[in-house]
């Protein structure tokens, strides 16, 4: 039978704006292994009310009595998948919030739940504090839902109030990121889960950890996040930018032990992270310290017959083809094996999606009320170009861009004429009409009606989600109902 609890009916909840609304309401699928780890006290705190089902059959009967706010699901019952539920709570309510509960050897199950629409994952074994953070979040995202009418692409905000309210004099403020938003990381592309999946179950370890990726893609951010929820957010997070000293002012630098009035960034980051940007960009003898320094947390300037301890969690990132400088002899073998024990590659921006318009929306929302402007959102053809773009200096560039857009215009959307020029060369001339129709030709819509235009549209931007219907939805600026029913009206056509 289904249990139901409810939080405190007085408490002013993420959705309790007036006397008469009500407070969010949770589902959570606990099969007995999961009867500890989701307690009722964890939802009340959150001013929620909980449905417990024992069972699928029970979770079904739930979603369609019950106005359910989001499902905690794990991904499996008694060997029985959960897949086909999560399919069908989204057909039956797109706007619910799944939550998925996975395993580590899930995993492929867990990103074909993320495919069907659901909002996060948690991995198993998890605390309570995780349990109520990811919720929070999650209650934040669907408090803030706010669709635009106009035709226009922006970014829902979060309302004021996306947590419960802290204790007068605790020092904390609500979180105010909408919930793919970590450390100021956008993560709603499935090409960030790994990254996502790196900061809930290795950030709290001190292993060293090796970031990879292109200039530009945010790896000192990624650090940073690493950092934040780490065990050590109290303590200093220190960078070094490998690149851009001399070998003999990188050495000196890092590793200076204090003796002689100058402490070195090691020494700095006791307590906390350093963190070694471009690392295969540096001397082999600063290398031959660093090795050191990761065996037995000893630093001393070359040459010194003592050393001093530290205690420092390394995170390392480069840009380079480590595999290639490894060869060419400029960076140690036995160094790169030691930093690698968690790797983390960031993709290109050009590889990541629906992140693309989250952080041009994101970034000029800031930047206009920065400098002033009005600017909201992006008009469909603007979006299309930066979607479109490889970006090769990836968010680096994205946001110049954005910030030259603010300081040369304003208005309420971005359109595609305020774009830089380098962005909209290759672009067909719209005056061209010859040009035009051949690049209609070369899509094969030129000469088609227009609803069949529309159905290519809607499947290929769905095709092009990973098979997302809600996140489709949101490229088009439609609620997921629209395609629900316009699929269905194809299908019986």
């Amino acid at each position: 039978m289904a249990i139901e609890e409810r939080g405190n009916p007085g408490a002013t909840g993420l959705f309790n704006t007036d006397a008469n609304a009500r407070s969010p309401v949770v589902m959570v699928l606990a099969p007995p292994a999961l009867n500890d780890l989701c307690p009722a006290t964890v939802f009340k705190s959150l001013d929620c009310e909980i449905r417990y089902a024992n069972s699928i059959a029970e979770a079904k009967i739930i979603a369609e009595d019950d106005i359910v706010d989001i499902a905690l699901l794990p991904l499996d019952v008694n060997g029985r998948s959960v897949l086909p539920l999560i399919r069908d709570l989204i057909k039956r309510n797109a706007e619910q919030a799944i939550i998925v509960v996975s395993k580590s050897n899930q995993i492929n199950d867990a990103a074909e739940a993320m495919r069907l629409g659901a909002l996060d994952c948690i991995f198993v074994p998890f605390t309570h504090n995780r349990l109520e953070k990811t919720v929070s979040q999650v209650l934040q995202k669907i408090g803030g839902i706010r669709k635009a009418q106009d035709g226009t692409i922006a970014i829902s905000k979060p309302r004021a109030r996306l947590a419960p309210a802290h204790k007068a004099g605790s020092g904390h403020a609500a979180h105010a990121d909408p919930h793919w938003i970590r450390h100021g990381m956008v993560l709603s592309d499935l090409s960030m889960n790994p990254v996502l999946h790196a900061l809930d179950t290795i950030a709290s370890s001190d292993a060293p950890i090796y970031i990879q990726g292109e200039t530009g893609t945010g790896k000192e951010l990624l650090a940073r996040a690493l950092h934040a929820e780490s065990n050590r957010s109290a303590g200093p997070f220190v960078v070094v930018d490998c690149a851009r000293l001399e070998p003999d002012t990188l050495t000196h630098q890092v590793f200076a032990d204090g003796r002689n009035g100058s402490k070195g960034t090691a020494s700095t980051a006791d307590g906390g992270t350093l963190f070694l940007d471009e690392i295969a960009r540096t001397d082999l003898r600063v290398q031959e310290q660093l090795m050191r320094f990761l065996e037995n947390g000893d630093i001393a300037p070359l040459g010194a017959l003592d050393a001093a301890k530290v205690d420092a969690r390394i995170i390392c990132a480069s840009s380079e083809d480590t595999r290639a400088e490894i060869k060419a002899g400029r960076l140690r073998e036995d160094l790169y094996y030691r930093l690698h024990v968690v790797p983390i590659t960031l993709p290109a921006l050009r590889d990541r999606g629906e992140d693309i318009l989250v952080i041009a929306n994101t970034k000029l929302v800031q930047t206009a009320r920065q400098e002033g402007r009005r600017f909201r959102g992006f008009t469909p053809g603007a979006a299309g170009i930066l979607v479109s773009h490889p970006w090769p200096g990836n968010i680096r560039q994205l946001v110049n861009v954005i910030w030259n857009i603010v300081l040369h215009h304003d208005g309420d959307l971005v359109t595609a004429d305020m774009l830089p020029v380098d962005l909209l060369a290759g672009l067909p001339d719209p005056d061209n009409s010859a040009g035009l129709q051949a690049t209609l030709a070369d899509t094969g819509l030129l000469g088609r009606p227009l609803a069949e235009i529309e159905r290519i549209v809607i499947e290929e931007t769905i095709r092009a989600q990973g098979g997302s219907i809600p996140r489709a939805a949101q490229v088009l600026d439609v609620s997921p109902s629209t395609i629900y029913r316009k699929r269905e009206h194809w299908t019986q056509k």
